[in-house]
């Protein structure tokens, strides 16, 4: 992990000087941008026939790049690789959740059951920053955030597969 030192008026976290805080999280912004760019392409091309390995591997995507941010701390090129991973991860979002839910569900009652999905969703990720800062100011420590962000993507990657099980089960 980094460590803090003052020099020059300045407070430095390994190499990184704070006042290139702000560019650097502009810049793995739009290194995350990119990812999921990229991402929503592969996955609505790869998406509609293979939509349970696209998804795990979309989720699988984001664990490695939250597990980068935890553990890589002071490099900036392994915390764009991380951005980069997880911004891979977000492209799930858009992509894959309509498709999922299609494919679990089918077309009958589809834009009900969608529309469910995509509000859990969004409540989801609202209750989020509110949680997730609270563990945050709690432990002062980012790792219990990102030990449980990961554990959410595996636990949904579990799902996933039990979702796919018992598909196959049904026909």
């Amino acid at each position: 992990m980094a460590t803090e030192k003052e020099s020059g008026g300045k407070i430095h976290f390994g190499y990184l000087v704070v006042a290139a805080l702000p560019l650097l999280g502009a810049t793995a912004s739009s290194v995350a941008m990119a990812g999921q760019t990229v991402s929503k392409l592969a996955l609505g091309a790869v998406g509609e026939r293979h939509t349970q390995v696209s998804t795990i591997v979309a989720l699988s995507l984001g664990i490695a790049g939250v597990a980068a941010f935890a553990a890589l701390a002071g490099s900036v090129i392994a915390f764009y690789a991380a951005a980069l991973f997880f911004g891979a991860y977000y492209g799930i979002t858009n992509v894959m959740m309509p498709i999922f839910t299609r494919k679990s569900f089918g077309d009958r009652d589809y834009a009900q059951i969608y529309s469910r999905v995509s509000m859990v969703a969004s409540i989801s990720n609202a209750a989020a920053a509110f949680i997730w800062g609270t563990v945050i100011d709690a432990t002062h420590s980012f790792l219990p955030m990102f030990v449980g962000v990961i554990a959410l993507m595996a636990l949904t990657i579990v799902t996933v597969i039990a979702i796919g099980r018992m598909q196959r089960m049904a026909r």
